[in-house]
Parts: structure tokens; sequence; C-alpha cells
């Protein structure tokens, strides 16, 4: 009997991973949405904030509700304004203020029904549920396993002292009943069980950081790392069997494309997606041993999702149909040379998502790395990324290691940096030796002591680092 692996791809994702990386178009703020209502449990009505800052579509139609006049007069009604001291030109003119920094982030259209705002605080938080549940799933870990950062988190968002917020005061909603977050299981929680200290140091950096909205973008920027490694390690938690230590994440600092420490990059970020895949197909092995026979697998070749009414698209329905079946005709003929032949029914899935879906799980993993600061290059003519660390990112990752007022060498920093985060930059002991045993031959000694060298120098430019009169580097985070 057919099945429809659109409709079943949620329920196997959220139960096998968590949450669903089913898109290209998450952001950090997509995570930071998610991740704030649920750690306060709470969203607000946001129509009224929408209204105001969307005057107008990118066609340059007016919304119904969204009119100047409309608005002027509703704040003038509910004493909201003083019209003798703010005039409908000077309204105007905050509208447009307001929406280019609210939308910041491009993850705010009144196209699209998306609202999840660049902003930090607590009536901003919205019900959009637009690639949310990442950041769900990151609240549930830290309210488990983190509380001190989420605490943090909670703190800075309850504070509307910044402009921002005191800007938008006036069109800010009531609270409203929150979506439900089902619970997670323990084994993919404790897969995050590495970066507890991290989180528990970089949550005492906020606890004393003056600006707000620098911690919470801290925070985000951390939740974005750790979702990105939750990733990488989704088969060394689900499948330890497979491999015998977690994906490794070797950062590019010295940034040539000539150099060997590039394509040693580039060879780590591969292996993270083949790793990825393996997972998916893992995942998908075991739902179809669960829910069908091998007999019935080879007559029940999987749809994807219900089939279109034009005439174009039905042609076009019927196209997919058919390379549905011959993915898995083929994936019948080659099922009996795998020692477990459900293996091959699991790849026949992964690759009807490749061919159908608008997003595989390596494709969300590429976007949300590349606009969370983890890849390079964020254009799209070279198609394999690298491991390479924008500034924000590099800033929060050094405060997840070191402790306000601690100090340590850089070969300590550099242990802590695999310990925590399974990132390797080079000229430790083990660095070559970690690298070879997953075939990665790009890097020798003398690249990787080069790469080390250059992340001093951009450790020093924070001014993180300083080098001592003995030749020791010493690394701080206040």
């Amino acid at each position: 009997m057919p099945f429809d692996i659109k409709e079943k791809r949620k329920d196997i994702e959220t139960e096998s991973i968590g949450f669903n990386p089913n898109t290209t178009r998450v952001r950090p703020a997509h995570i930071a949405n998610g991740m704030f209502r649920t750690l306060q449990n709470e969203i607000y009505d946001t129509q009224p904030l929408f209204q105001f800052i969307f005057a107008n579509k990118q066609d340059g139609s007016v919304p119904k509700g969204h009119e100047q006049s409309t608005i002027y007069n509703k704040l003038r009604v509910g004493n909201k304004i003083d019209p003798n001291e703010i005039s409908e030109q000077k309204l105007s003119e905050l509208r447009l203020i307001l929406r280019k920094v609210l939308t910041a982030d491009r993850t705010a259209y009144p196209e699209r029904g998306m609202e999840s705002y660049s902003a930090g605080f607590s009536h901003f938080i919205s019900k959009d549920r637009i690639a949310q549940d990442g950041g769900e799933f990151l609240a549930l870990w830290l309210q488990q396993e983190a509380p001190e950062l989420a605490q943090a988190i909670l703190e800075a968002l309850e504070n509307d002292t910044d402009s921002i917020s005191m800007l938008a005061k006036p069109v800010l909603g009531e609270p409203i009943e929150i979506p439900k977050v089902n619970e997670k299981s323990p084994t993919l929680i404790n897969a995050l069980a590495p970066l507890i200290p991290s989180a528990k140091r970089l949550a005492q950096h906020l606890q004393i950081h003056p600006n707000k909205l620098t911690r919470l973008r801290f925070a985000v920027l951390f939740g974005s790392f750790a979702l990105i490694r939750y990733l990488t390690n989704l088969e060394y938690t689900l499948y330890p069997q497979n491999q015998t230590r977690q994906p490794i994440i070797l950062l590019d600092v010295v940034g040539r494309n000539d150099h060997p420490i590039r394509f040693a990059s580039q060879r780590t970020y591969l292996l993270a997606c083949q790793s990825l895949t393996r997972a998916y197909i893992g995942i998908f092995t075991d739902y179809l041993k669960h829910h069908h026979s091998g007999v019935s697998l080879a007559e029940s070749v999987p749809d994807y999702g219900l089939p279109k009414s034009s005439s174009a698209a039905n042609q076009k329905e019927q196209n997919e149909a058919e390379q549905r079946k011959s993915i898995w005709r083929r994936a019948t003929e080659d099922s009996n040379n795998y020692s477990d032949p459900y293996e091959a029914y699991g790849q026949a899935i992964y690759d009807i998502l490749a061919l159908d879906a608008n997003a595989t799980p390596v494709k969300y993993f590429r976007s949300f790395g590349l606009h969370s600061g983890l890849l390079q290059p964020m254009n799209n003519t070279q198609p394999t990324k690298h491991f390479a660390l924008h500034q924000d990112m590099l800033e929060v990752l050094v405060r997840g290691i070191i402790t306000p007022g601690e100090t340590l060498d850089l070969p300590s920093l550099l242990d802590r940096f695999w310990t925590d985060y399974g990132i390797i930059i080079g000229g430790q002991p083990l660095d070559e030796d970690l690298l070879f045993e997953v075939g990665i031959t790009q890097a020798d000694s003398k690249s990787l002591e080069q790469n080390r060298e250059a992340f001093a120098e951009q450790l020093r430019e924070l001014t993180f680092a300083r080098l001592m009169a003995d030749g020791i580097i010493e690394v701080t985070a206040s």
C-alpha cells in the first residue's frame, strides 16, 4: 500500500531528531523567536506591530488596516500618541525606521505571513511557525541542562529599556496562548552534553554584560552553533556503531583559497554532510522496519504530497511519480545486496526527499551554517563550503571557553575548543592524527601550525590575547 513520505516526514523527524530541518530559509532570528517563546512560555499579539511597520508590500500596495490614516487615528484615539507632538508625517517616518530595524534579518514579510522580528524584548515574540522548532528544541535543552543561560536570556527579554522597545511600545500587544512544545527524548538532549560547560561559562559573561541586546545576540549565536554541532553529531548520537569519534570541524583561519587548510576544512564539511545523510538514511530505515514488512515495501512506492490541479502541474507530478517509481524499483533490485534489505529502502526514501522536497537536512545545515556565521563563502559560485567563523561567532565561542577573569595559555584554549566544540584549529600534538584518522591528509603539521598562528593573531586583534615576554600567549575574555 503506498504511503505519503511528505506527510510522515515531520513526525519521523520530530521523534528521531527533535525538530524539522526542512527549509533553506532558516535564520538566527527564527531560532531566536522559537527559543525565546519556549523559555518564557508566552507570546504576544504582534498584529498591531505588524500593521504598524508594514505600511506597504514589496509591490507598493497597502494591505487593509495598514493605511497611514488608519494607524494614526487608532493610536490617537487609544491615547498611545499625542497629536500635538506627533504628526502623521512624523509617524510615517517612525514606521519606516522601525521597519528597517525590526526586519533587518529579513525574517518578517507581510506577503508570506512571516513574523520573526530582529529585536530583544518579550513583546516582540510571535506565533510564527516558520523554522521555529530548532529554537524550541534548544530552549528545552537549556531549561534542563544549562538553566543559568536560560535565566540570563529571560532577564534580558524582560528588560524594555533599549531604544527599539521603547519606540515600539505604543503598538505592542497583549499576551496570547502559546503553542505547545513537545518534550524531547533524553538521548537527543544528551547529544548536546559537551556544550554544557560552555553554556554555563557564557551565562557568566552575559550576567555582567551591560547591553541587553548584545547579551541576547550572543545567546542566539551560541544556540545557532549548538544546533549546527548537534546536526554534525547526529549519526554519532543515534548510530554510535558507525563512528568511533565525533565528526571534526576544522576552522580555516588562514583564509587563502590555495592553502592546504582550506582544502582540509572543505573536507571536514563534506564529511559532516555525509554523516548527516547517513543518519537520515538510518532514521528512515528504522521507520520502515517498524511500520512495513519487506514484502509490502516492494509494492509500496511512496508518494510525496497530493497531486496538483492544473494540467501543467499534473504533468510535472506524473514525471516526478515516474522518477519515484524508478528510485523505488532500483531499491527493490538492490535490497538483496544489503546485509539489511531495509537500508536500500531507507536510502530510496532519502533520494526521494532530495528529488521532491524543498530542503534536505544537508541543505538546511548548509543554509543555516552560512547565515549563523560558521560557514563560508556566502555566494553560490563555490558549492563546497568550509568552516570559518564570523567575528561575532568567534567572540561568543571564546566567551564560552573562558570564564570571566580566567586566563588560559593558547594550548589550553585549543584543547577546550576540541573537547567542548569538536573544533580543531591546529598546532596541538594530536590534531594531525585526528584528521588523518578520518582520511584528511591535505593539512600537514606545518599548515596546521600556520593556521594556529593566524588564529592567535585574530585573538590579539579582538583583544582576547596578548604575547608575554617569555613568548607565551595568554588569552582572557572579559
